[in-house]
């Protein structure tokens, strides 16, 4: 009986770890997209919302943060999920904390991997986004779009503390625009420069991360995973 009591014991146990494992997945779980949704230029396909409150994209890309020195205790970039109040009056969004004030050259920022996706039949990344009037901000920073083996750049502007969507063609990127492979990008990615940013510690809201297809297309979910011949 005292054998039967342990191995009750144990089972009990590795039941309660088996529902501990499972609700954290569902924490983590990304929104779902039907693959017969289409997109069209007042429709664009939405790479986060962040109403789930995960770093998994719509299309299963990881995200994170990023420092150039992981041992520069004066630098960091932190990230978490606020409460949407102000923007679509529910649902989340992102907070980004940013501190590149340190006596050593420091930049960092966020990225999320784009998993191959074909942008073929897209013109425009497109966010929404304030800064934080308490906590601070700069007015500008900069993002990245990068393919297999090419980046591109944009200087973002005149952020202000009031929510703004920001639409940035892909033709305005500085860069090697000429040898982008859209139909399988790899990156998207935001960055915060010592050097650029006249100040040096703030925050962000971000929400709404999203690509807009190029005029008069319709582009279908499956279709961003297909390679363009």
């Amino acid at each position: 009986k005292k054998g039967e009591k342990v191995n009750m014991r144990k089972s009990v146990c590795n039941l309660l770890v088996l529902l501990l494992v499972l609700s954290l997945s569902v924490t983590v779980s990304t929104k779902e997209y039907n693959p017969a949704d289409s997109f069209s230029t007042t429709e664009p396909f939405v790479l986060f919302d962040y109403d789930a409150r995960t770093p998994m994209s719509s299309v299963n890309g990881l995200s994170g943060i990023f420092d150039f020195d992981p041992n520069d205790a004066e630098a960091y970039c932190r990230t978490g999920y606020v409460r949407d109040e102000g923007l679509h009056k529910d649902g989340y969004h992102m907070k980004v904390s940013y501190d590149v004030d340190s006596v050593k050259p420091a930049f960092n920022g966020w990225w999320t991997k784009l998993n191959g996706i074909n942008l073929s039949d897209f013109e425009a990344v497109a966010l929404t986004i304030k800064g934080d009037s308490e906590k601070g901000f700069s007015d500008i920073f900069k993002i990245e779009l990068k393919d297999r083996t090419t980046k591109v750049e944009y200087i973002v502007e005149d952020i202000t503390d009031k929510w703004q969507q920001i639409i940035v063609p892909f033709d305005e990127f500085e860069g090697a625009l000429d040898s982008m492979d859209w139909s399988t990008m790899n990156e998207f990615v935001i960055v915060f420069e010592d050097w650029r940013l006249k100040t040096k510690e703030g925050r962000y809201y971000i929400d709404d991360i999203s690509f807009v297809p190029k005029k008069g297309a319709k582009v279908k979910f499956s279709d961003l995973t297909e390679k363009k011949k």
